[in-house]
């Protein structure tokens, strides 16, 4: 039997749910999602690893994408877009804290929104531990994310249960030692707890 420490969840696709705030923009703002696409596929990268700071990137982009507003605006549109908490999940992670269990959220996010989901969403209520990439200097599936978590968390690979939604996310857990599995529903996580934690 595996002896697991810690059980830790992503955060957007799993511990955050619905639609990202881009297919919305059309419907809300008149903006063409896809004119954000090439800044979110590169500069948005160094904004998750805490390099840039993300109000200063896109206050570059607003004119072009056609947005009336300023970086700040457009942050708290976006934020607010994607304030939907999996409260099923949520409500399943505080029985097993409840139980003595450890559970961490391990995200990649950048500073901002970091904060929005710490301050206004409230998540260090429903975990031991809160991970972010800008925090570590490093995103999934980078290994050194996940050996600075091992680090974070004080546990070894083979201690740490975890659920992402994205298989790349999983397979690098996997290779760095870690019990990975990826979300897809609530039950199938039950389940996967219950056999890991026999």
């Amino acid at each position: 039997m595996k002896m697991i420490r810690w059980i830790a969840f992503d955060g957007d696709g799993v511990t955050i749910i619905g639609d990202n705030f881009g297919k919305n923009l059309k419907k809300d703002l008149g903006i063409d999602p896809n004119k954000l696409t090439p800044f979110f596929k590169t500069k948005f990268s160094n904004c998750l690893t805490g390099k840039t700071n993300l109000k200063n990137a896109i206050s570059k982009h607003l004119d072009a994408w056609k947005f009336e507003g300023n970086a700040k605006d457009f942050l708290t549109y976006w934020f607010e877009k994607e304030n939907n908490p999996n409260t099923e999940l949520l409500k399943e992670i505080q029985k097993l804290r409840k139980k003595g269990i450890k559970c961490a959220l391990a995200t990649n996010q950048e500073k901002h929104r970091k904060a929005f989901i710490e301050k206004t969403m409230h998540f260090g209520k429903y975990f031991d531990k809160l991970i972010f990439s800008c925090d570590v200097k490093s995103k999934k599936p980078e290994q050194k994310f996940f050996d600075t978590v091992e680090k974070m968390l004080k546990a070894k690979g083979e201690e740490i249960l975890f659920f992402d939604d994205e298989l790349t996310n999983v397979d690098a857990a996997i290779q760095n030692g870690w019990n990975a599995k990826q979300y897809k529903s609530l039950k199938k996580v039950r389940n996967e707890i219950t056999q890991f934690l026999k």
